[in-house]
């Protein structure tokens, strides 16, 4: 498998549904890089009594105690394929269950509608899903899920 050729194919198709925020957010989080924290030994300087001290006089050095140091490294093309269906796996699917969730709470209502206060064009809607609906969608993080595992997570 062409990990980078997949990954363009389904950050291409994610955007023309419209969830391009989704693959923007990806790029970002690949640009910054995996953070790894590592312990690097450190030295410390001593003299020894008999000795003169100063700038040009030679110093001993001791092994000191280690020191944390955050280290930056590149994510493979398979993370960064697995962080893009991590991503899609976040932003889509579990989205849909959130949204079941909050109309199950309110039982006998259909519809529920967000407003801005700023604008009233922006509006967001949890529509009440079937139960088909949500059990597909519970596959689909399923399914996700194993792929991301198959990738080897991130």
């Amino acid at each position: 498998m062409n990990y980078k050729e997949e990954y363009n194919k389904i950050e291409s198709y994610i955007g023309s549904l419209g969830f391009g925020w989704v693959c923007a957010q990806v790029r970002e989080e690949i640009e910054t890089g995996k953070l790894n924290e590592e312990k690097i030994p450190t030295l410390n300087e001593y003299s020894r009594s008999n000795q003169q001290q100063g700038f040009f006089y030679p110093a001993d050095f001791r092994k000191g105690q280690a020191a944390d140091f955050v280290k930056r490294s590149e994510y493979s093309d398979k993370q960064k394929l697995a962080l893009l269906v991590e991503a899609i796996k976040r932003a889509i699917p579990e989205l849909i269950l959130m949204e079941a969730q909050v109309a199950a709470y309110f039982d006998n209502i259909e519809v529920i509608s967000f407003t801005s206060d700023k604008d009233d064009k922006e509006k967001l809607e949890i529509i009440k899903r079937e139960g088909k609906a949500i059990d597909d969608t519970r596959k689909a993080v399923e399914a996700l899920d194993s792929l991301i595992n198959g990738l080897g997570g991130v």
